[in-house]
């Protein structure tokens, strides 16, 4: 699979099938520096029965925050 631009709709659809079908595991960065709309509070809620752990990181794959505060990240299982 090659992707030239941001994924919508079904190629968007095809890569998360295909990282659940190769990963056993994902992680959500919520920053504390940013808002957290009602909307990501529902999408928190809706995966917390495959959450794992919640770790308080200042990096996370792929990012190195220079942010006052930690992130919250949070591990999940696919």
């Amino acid at each position: 699979m090659f992707i030239e631009n941001n994924p919508e709709d079904k190629v968007y659809r095809d890569l998360i099938d295909l990282a659940f079908d190769t990963c056993d595991e994902f992680s959500l960065v919520v920053r504390r520096d940013m808002d957290i709309s009602d909307n990501m509070n529902n999408v928190l809620e809706k995966l917390k029965p495959f959450l794992k752990e919640v770790k308080e990181q200042f990096e996370w794959p792929g990012t190195i925050t220079l942010c006052e505060q930690p992130a919250l990240v949070y591990y999940y299982s696919t």
